[in-house]
C-alpha cells in the first residue's frame, strides 16, 4: 500500500474546508489515503532502523497528528496540509537525534538530525569537530561521499570559528544540526519503492546519526 495523489488531494481539501464536521464525514478517506499507507511505510522501514540502532522506536505512534497545535500560533487553522514521521530513541529527559520523513504539497523530505539540540549538545558536537574525533571524521566522510543529503541547521550570521579549517566551518557555525534530502520526485513518493529508498538512505546516514548520538548521550 503506497501513498498516491489522493493522499495529497485529501490533505489539501481537508485544510480548505478546515471543519471538524467535514473531517468526521470523510475520516475514512484519511485512514485509506494517509494513515494506512503511512503505517505500512513505517513497518517497512523498521528493519533498516533496527539495524542502525535497536533502541529506535518505529511504531504507528511515530506518525504526526492531522490536527494542528494552535495554542501558541496566530494561525488557528485546525488541520495540517502535510504529514510526517519521526523515529528516535524514547525520551528519557534528553533530546535524541531522530530520523524523519515528511510529505506535503511541495514534495517530501527525509533525513536525520536533532529537532532542537540543547546548548550543551551543540557545544559537545563542536568540541568533537575541533578535536577531529573519530565520530566526527566518520560523519563527515559519510556526508562527503554522497550527494543525496545536505547539512541543515540555521547558520550564525557571523563566522564564530574563522580560524578553523574551511571544511569544518559549515559544521561549526550552526545553531542546530541535521542532514536532509529535499525531493519533488512525486513518482517515487507514490511508488512501492519509497520505503526501500528511505531505509537505504537512513542506513547511509548511520555515521552521522552516531556522531549526533554521542553528543546526546554525553549531555
Amino acid at each position: 500500500m503506497a501513498f498516491s495523489e489522493k493522499t495529497l488531494a485529501f490533505l489539501f481539501e481537508n485544510r480548505m474546508h478546515d471543519s471538524q464536521a467535514w473531517y468526521q464525514e470523510h475520516k475514512n478517506q484519511y485512514q485509506q489515503y494517509v494513515a494506512q499507507p503511512c503505517k505500512a511505510m513505517i513497518q517497512q522501514v523498521q528493519p533498516y532502523l533496527a539495524q542502525i540502532d535497536p533502541q529506535i522506536s518505529c511504531t504507528p505512534r511515530c506518525m504526526s497528528r492531522i490536527y494542528r497545535d494552535t495554542r501558541f500560533s496566530k494561525d488557528k487553522s485546525l488541520f495540517r496540509t502535510c504529514f510526517w514521521c519521526t523515529f528516535s530513541r524514547p525520551r528519557d529527559g534528553r533530546e535524541y537525534p531522530a530520523f524523519y520523513f515528511e510529505a506535503g504539497q511541495e514534495g517530501f523530505s527525509y533525513g536525520c538530525g536533532f529537532y532542537h539540540a540543547s546548548t550543551v549538545q551543540m557545544q559537545l558536537l563542536r568540541q568533537m569537530i575541533l578535536e577531529q574525533s573519530p565520530s566526527y571524521l566518520a560523519a563527515r566522510q559519510a556526508m562527503d561521499s554522497q550527494q543525496t543529503f545536505s547539512l541543515y541547521g540555521e547558520l550564525y550570521k557571523r563566522n564564530h570559528f574563522p580560524d578553523a579549517p574551511s571544511e569544518q566551518q559549515d559544521w561549526l557555525n550552526r545553531r542546530n544540526m541535521g542532514a536532509s534530502c529535499q525531493s519533488t520526485d512525486f513518482p517515487l513518493l507514490f511508488s512501492d519503492a519509497l520505503p526501500q529508498v528511505l531505509g537505504e538512505g537512513y542506513v547511509q546516514l548511520t555515521p552521522f546519526y552516531r556522531f549526533l548520538l554521542n553528543a546526546a548521550e554525553q549531555a
